[in-house]
């Protein structure tokens, strides 16, 4: 029996049983959508009709990006080392989509020059198509649109009309997407500028370049320096025209101190147990703070402190241990007996700590320690 369809209409919700199913373009520039069909009669013969449409409303939607990222490694700290480098910027995926990403790299680090030798060539960039000898790192997408994040391989191509190889990232199917970046050098320092990005929304977007001597990166100075620059400058435009600049300093595990806090029942009360510890070829910590929980108290003890293995006076301090460090230290313990529960309040499983630490940068590190109670 011949049917003839004279037309079909679909509709889509919004709105799905687990949340939004579709949503509009965060630029309000004029969009194009593109229907195709054909018949069976004439598989290969197809009738086309294009619309367009212009979203409004785009400048109402949030565009506050942040980032944070990590430089260096316990073995990659000195002068002429390799270090690892990790980089992500968080985003709202309700919000503007990100369009173009400018981040700048602290001038501590420079191109390795041996790395530059190993970038995929043209005629293999152009066909997505580098060597794993080019590859220099791990992209990681995070996205609502897709279950779990999607990682794929960051090659160092010749993948634009620039004289200095790009980076090229390749993300596997379902994804199936190439993103390419513009390497820029200069008194700055080094910046990767992605300059187009699609309308899409993301929740994180990361880059995680290996360290040692096959990696991307080479340190111009010692990491752990006093007055060594690790921020990342950050210049983020949306698709909707909006533009965010920001600084963000690195984490440096290789430098940066360490904290392990214990908090324990006794017959007497609760007792709190912090050791604070200088990175193995990182500064000294000139100054430290271990504030007790909020539903703790102190009892009739004072705490007891340890510096380098040195008893330290610690006075009688209401909630916070502020131990004298003198010139530094690079370990201070911190036992603290006898606290008592506050009336009316209770202890939960897992209990917050506060605890801040400067070291001989002047960096500070604020944490709040989450320690289970024993």
């Amino acid at each position: 029996m011949d049917i003839q369809i004279r037309g079909v209409e679909l509709t889509f919700d919004g709105e799905a049983s687990k949340g939004p199913f579709m949503r509009m373009p965060t630029s309000c520039a004029t969009g194009t959508s593109l229907g195709r069909i054909n018949s069976w009669d004439a598989p290969d013969v197809f009738s086309q009709l294009t619309h367009t449409f212009t979203p409004t409303g785009c400048d109402s939607l949030p565009f506050a990006p942040k980032a944070d990222g990590s430089l260096g490694s316990p073995e990659q700290l000195l002068d002429g080392d390799f270090p690892p480098l990790s980089t992500t910027l968080r985003l709202d995926p309700e919000g503007a989509a990100l369009n173009r990403a400018e981040v700048t790299l602290p001038t501590s680090i420079a191109p390795n020059q041996a790395a530059l030798m190993r970038a995929c060539l043209r005629p293999q960039a152009d066909a997505t198509a580098c060597p794993e000898s080019s590859r220099m790192g791990t992209a990681i997408i995070d996205s609502p649109l897709q279950a779990e994040p999607v990682r794929g391989p960051v090659y160092l191509a010749f993948n634009t009309p620039a004289p200095l190889p790009g980076l090229m990232v390749v993300l596997p199917p379902p994804v199936d997407l190439r993103i390419d970046a513009v390497v820029e050098t200069g008194a700055f320092g080094v910046r990767n500028v992605f300059p187009t990005n699609p309308d899409l929304p993301l929740r994180s977007f990361t880059l995680e370049f290996f360290g040692g001597p096959d990696g991307i990166l080479q340190l111009t100075e010692d990491l752990c320096g006093p007055r060594t620059p690790t921020s990342i400058t950050a210049k983020l435009t949306s698709h909707s025209g909006k533009v965010s600049e920001f600084q963000q300093e690195l984490v440096t595990p290789g430098c940066d101190p360490r904290a392990r806090v214990k908090l324990r029942k006794t017959k007497v009360g609760w007792s709190l147990v912090a050791v604070l510890t200088a990175a193995r070829r990182g500064p000294d910590i000139t100054s430290a703070r271990v504030t007790l929980p909020k539903p703790l108290r102190r009892g009739k003890r004072p705490p007891r402190v340890h510096v380098d293995g040195s008893k330290t006076p610690a006075g009688r301090p209401k909630r916070a241990v502020k131990p004298r460090l003198g010139d530094g230290a690079r370990r201070v313990k911190i036992v603290w007996r006898g606290l008592k529960v506050k009336r009316g309040k209770k202890l939960r499983r897992t209990v917050p700590v506060p605890v801040r630490m400067v070291d001989e940068r002047g960096k500070t590190f604020a944490l709040r320690m989450r320690v289970p109670r024993g």
